[in-house]
């Protein structure tokens, strides 16, 4: 099951609002990647907790969302995910209903009820196809089977959000990693109890399998406090007819203590992954949760806050690289500010969505990068187009590119050229120049356009012979360049 569209209500910047989102195709890499990008407050954020709300558990929504979280306190937060069409099981019998998608529903309670009351209700559900008709209590997904088991398709929303929750090691609540290590125990158990002892192959990988606890102790134990444990079990015979002994390894639960280190050549020490650092844990927690997840069937979406926290910038390419391939068949959802995230991505098949803000109304614009403005250029969008109208911000490198491309579009190829060409669109060439020739000798100063002006400053800076130009600077000539596109 994938997400094709969410609708946000009444949750913090988001009013009314409607994104279009990339499913994987199963052929093209970056098919599945959605990259969020904008300046800070936008909502890029909001929407990957959106996500998770849809599917993650009560007392974590709990924990995550407050009175402040809503738009409006007097109307409810409404999450709407489109999805492709899935069957989910009547409560009672054993027909099922097709459905397109899921919805989260949160509103204040009413204070009047009881003041130790949580300050916020929310609820799950499924959206029925048309033609369904299941009862209004079948749709609540946290309303299972009579024998406990949930309905929901077979679907994995793994956050990695700010605080970068562990999803590799275990924790006082059920982890990630606490369910898949119970998995691979019932698993182990499973295959102990199909052996059958009357064939003597099985009989004997039974035998090793329940015999592992006394290899070790004889193989690595011996001389280790052998009296000591003599002795207890000698005096344990005299109380129980079974022997008693101290094992290290639990025979059904073999992986009850299993954790991801990094082992020290030529020594014993095991270095956890947890004490590596978290840039370091989150890439080995999207690698093994990624395999086996896709392993066991499971269809799984993967939501990134920030993917660059603690990552070198090698390293965050390799993680989008990685990422980009993976979206062939997974869905993904980054949320970046990452030059070296988005800029790798340009050429992929991955969706740019563009977030900003009407700084007047408060208003959120989501586009796809793909259907704006930022089409300048045979090549775009660009990295200087992204820059510019994600994050306004103005770059050396969306200025050369709209200099350049103008000098190639109209063949001016030299200086004089492009100062005609500026001038004949009304662009006041006013700003002195002094120009360094090959001989060491100058020339100037003399009248230059600000484009000019900039452009030779970014590819002379040897020459400084002129005062270097502010941010504004850029900025108005930026402005100037487009609008002479």
């Amino acid at each position: 099951m994938k997400i094709n569209s969410l609708k946000i209500k009444n949750f913090r910047c988001f009013k009314d609002d409607d994104i279009v989102f990339s499913s994987p195709d199963g052929v093209h890499k970056g098919s599945g990647l959605n990259i969020f990008i904008g300046e800070n407050g936008t909502g890029k954020t909001t929407v990957l907790e959106s996500i998770s709300f849809l599917t993650q558990s009560r007392l974590k929504t709990k924990n995550n969302l407050g009175i402040n979280d809503f738009s409006d306190i007097n109307s409810e937060i409404i999450v709407e995910a489109e999805t492709d069409t899935f069957q989910v099981d009547h409560v009672y019998g054993r027909r099922k209903f097709n459905c397109h998608g899921l919805t989260f529903k949160a509103k204040t309670r009413d204070r009047s009820v009881s003041s130790l009351s949580n300050q916020v209700v929310f609820d799950n559900y499924v959206l029925p196809s048309t033609g369904e008709t299941p009862k209004d209590y079948e749709l609540r997904t946290d309303v299972t089977m009579p024998w406990g088991n949930s309905r929901l398709p077979n679907i994995e929303v793994v956050f990695f959000d700010k605080n970068r929750t562990r999803h590799i090691t275990k924790g006082m609540f059920n982890t990630k990693f606490d369910s898949v290590i119970e998995d691979l125990n019932y698993k182990v158990l499973s295959k102990i109890q199909s052996l059958d002892d009357e064939n003597e192959a099985e009989l004997e990988m039974k035998q090793k399998l329940l015999g592992v606890n006394n290899e070790i102790m004889s193989n690595y134990y011996n001389d280790l406090d052998n009296d000591l444990l003599v002795k207890i079990n000698k005096d344990c015979k005299t109380f129980f007819d079974n022997n008693i002994q101290l094992d290290i390894f639990n025979n059904l639960e073999p992986y009850i203590n299993s954790f991801f280190s990094a082992p020290i050549d030529g020594s014993v020490q095991q270095i956890p992954v947890s004490k590596l650092g978290s840039g370091f844990e989150t890439i080995i927690s999207i690698i093994f949760l990624y395999h086996y997840f896709c392993i066991e069937g499971t269809n799984l979406i993967i939501l990134i806050d920030e993917p660059e926290l603690h990552l070198h910038p090698s390293w965050q390419k390799k993680l989008i690289d990685y990422l980009v391939d993976i979206s062939k068949n997974t869905q993904v959802f980054v949320s970046t500010h990452s030059p070296y995230i988005y800029k790798n991505c340009l050429t992929t098949n991955a969706a740019l969505h563009v977030f900003s803000k009407d700084n007047q109304s408060g208003e959120i614009s989501i586009d796809n990068a793909a259907d704006t403005n930022i089409s300048h250029f045979p090549w775009s969008p660009s990295w200087g187009e992204i820059n510019y109208y994600a994050f306004n911000l103005p770059t050396i490198e969306f200025h050369n590119e709209l200099y350049g491309y103008l000098q190639f579009k109209n063949s001016a190829n030299s200086e004089s050229q492009m100062e005609t060409l500026l001038t004949s669109k009304g662009i006041v060439a006013d700003i002195d120049y002094i120009k360094v020739n090959q001989d060491g000798s100058t020339t100037g100063p003399y009248k230059v356009t600000l484009c000019t002006y900039i452009r030779n400053l970014i590819h002379h800076p040897e020459n400084t012979n002129n005062n270097s130009f502010t941010d504004a600077m850029l900025k108005t000539s930026v402005e100037t360049l487009l609008s002479c596109l």
